[in-house]
């Protein structure tokens, strides 16, 4: 079953219009459906096409089973689409000045969402979420304004991408901590290698290091945290190599990184006030390597089990009511400690803190993330 608008024909107040294994194409020069309350096909297709195509209050749902629903033309617009929805089908939208402007939620469980166009945008997609499926947005001057969002982004005391220009010795903290990153040594943005976006901070392991002021955010005491980054080492040596750290001059707090000799992970910390760690988490069944990005974390839940994570699996817990000992110095990354005590020899990239939040708290663990860390 299907209906055929000819040019210049509007159907501009059609409540619902359904179909179980048909289609539904509405075509012409000024093609136009205005009004229409509801869209839905459980095996068809829905299309729109014309030379200034518009469905411009799709409202309030577009829901596809196994169909696709297509807009195409020179100035196509889907401008008050509130919610896209496909199980197994496909969204796309394709114009020279294609637009997507108010979709408040796009999501697909093994679809994509396709929006292609020479000034192509997508502004306040307020959600977007795949289990298997893709979203690509591409065009001369694509923007994708508002993405995906972190419900525990307040908890996030350091966020750091990285991203910048090849050799650049500057980069932000975008958590709301906002703290002042301070580039040491040879520490810089390379192009060369990263995880995502388009460079990651290279380190050469001669007292290159970035560090961040002394901060009572990384006073974690005895609650939850979660501490997370990609790595990938350069070389590998018989000495410690440190990912992240913070320690005095006379006392130690904690550290992440490779143990010596044995090439495998290690997360430690003071208890005691001590200047050397007393509480040591080595990782099992996995040996570090170079040429690899490595997925790295730390976190502690409120049962105090803390535990080390390599790629989303646990290698290493301990359960302790003991409380890390906080000194007042300086954050550093890439090394042990502010001097660049036990600096590393690679590349990190999507370094991220999260205070009073154990995000996966898990033995089984976890699937690592596929793109970079959520900015709000």
């Amino acid at each position: 079953m299907s209906f055929l608008i000819n040019p210049f024909v509007y159907l501009s107040a059609g409540a619902t219009l359904t179909a179980e294994a048909g289609t539904f194409t509405l075509t012409g020069v000024n093609a136009g459906l205005l009004r229409a309350l509801r869209m839905e096909a459980a095996a068809g297709a829905f299309t729109l096409t014309g030379n200034d195509a518009d469905i411009s209050t799709g409202y309030p749902d577009l829901v596809a089973e196994t169909g696709t629903f297509t807009i195409t033309g020179n100035a196509a617009a889907l401008t008050r689409a509130l919610r896209m929805e496909a199980s197994a089908g496909a969204f796309s939208l394709t114009g020279n000045v294609a637009g997507l402007s108010k979709t408040l939620t796009v999501l697909a469980e093994g679809g994509s969402f396709t929006l292609t166009g020479v000034d192509a945008a997508f502004k306040r997609a307020l959600a977007m979420a795949a289990a298997q499926g893709s979203f690509t947005l591409t065009g001369n001057a694509a923007t994708l304004t508002y993405g995906a969002t972190d419900p525990n982004f307040s908890s996030v005391v350091l966020l750091c991408g990285f991203d910048g220009t090849d050799g650049a010795t500057t980069s932000t903290d975008d958590s709301n901590s906002a703290h002042t990153l301070t580039f040491v040594g040879n520490a810089q943005l390379d192009t060369a290698q990263q995880k995502f976006g388009g460079s990651s901070l290279l380190l050469d392991g001669t007292g290159d290091i970035v560090t961040c002021a002394a901060s009572t955010d990384w006073d974690f005491g005895s609650s939850p945290f979660t501490i997370e980054m990609f790595a990938r080492f350069n070389t590998i040596t018989s000495t410690s190599r440190s990912v992240l750290g913070s320690s005095g001059s006379n006392a130690a707090s904690f550290v992440m990184g490779i143990n010596a000799g044995l090439s495998n992970f290690q997360f430690a910390f003071s208890s005691n006030g001590g200047s050397s760690f007393n509480e040591i988490i080595t990782s099992s069944g996995v040996t570090a390597a170079t040429g690899q990005w490595y997925h790295l974390c730390v976190d502690r839940d409120g049962s105090n089990k803390i535990r080390l994570y390599i790629d989303g699996v646990m290698r290493g817990s301990l359960t302790t009511a003991n409380a890390i000992n906080y000194e007042s110095t300086a954050l550093a990354i890439g090394a042990t400690d502010g001097t660049g005590s036990s600096d590393m020899d690679g590349w990190l990239d999507e370094v991220r803190i999260t205070k009073g939040v154990a995000r996966y708290a898990s033995d089984s663990g976890f699937t690592v993330p596929t793109s970079a860390y959520p900015r709000s």
